[in-house]
């Protein structure tokens, strides 16, 4: 398998209980792909944290408060959140080790339909899955050294004061309102209509 995304992992553990014999996954980035790293995971730990931040602001309407501002200490949360992604890195190395999955760090390039090369390795295989993921094209427009992807927006050490997110789909409304709900002033660029 090539990719230790949702899709390798799944298919890697499948092809091993269904005794494809020896199995190996090759990840040249970070166990558990996008969704666990830089997309569904850390995003709905900042949504909840942005949806609690909402919350306590509306119950002081209804007479309940602090009789302090709430802040937030982005870096602290930060550091707090990555490491439950690394928690959930080892949980699925585990998951991996105990399929007897051999797991192989690196990227891989093929050297024939049937052999992959990571490093100076070479790996043979009857099958191999490509589960490879992807990445937004950034280049190609003036100013695009100034944007960011979502990759950059789970990087972030510190909120910015403003932001403006391109795009009126999901994840760019929940990335425009996570900001928002954390203090950053954000507008929202919609080519037509949101959530189309």
């Amino acid at each position: 398998m090539i990719g230790a995304g949702s899709g390798g992992i799944g298919s890697a553990r499948r092809a091993a209980m269904c005794g494809a014999g020896r199995v190996c996954i090759i990840e040249n980035r970070v166990i558990g792909g996008t969704c666990v790293n830089v997309g569904c995971v850390p995003k709905k730990v900042m949504l909840n944290l942005a949806t609690w931040l909402e919350e306590a602001n509306v119950f002081k309407g209804y007479g309940v408060g602090a009789t302090e501002a709430l802040t937030l200490d982005f870096p602290l949360f930060k550091a707090k959140r990555d490491a439950y992604v690394k928690k959930l890195n080892g949980i699925y190395r585990n998951m991996s080790d105990n399929a007897n999955i051999t797991y192989v760090e690196g990227t891989a390039s093929f050297v024939s339909d049937k052999v992959v090369k990571v490093g100076d390795q070479l790996y043979t295989g009857a099958h191999i899955l490509i589960a490879s993921g992807s990445h937004p094209e950034m280049g190609g427009f003036p100013g695009s050294d100034l944007c960011m992807d979502s990759d950059d927006f789970f990087a972030m050490e510190t909120l910015p004061e403003s932001a403006v997110v391109i795009g009126g789909g999901y994840i760019g409304v929940e990335l425009a309102q996570i900001l928002q709900a954390l203090g950053v002033k954000v507008t929202l660029v919609v080519r037509s209509i949101i959530l189309r």
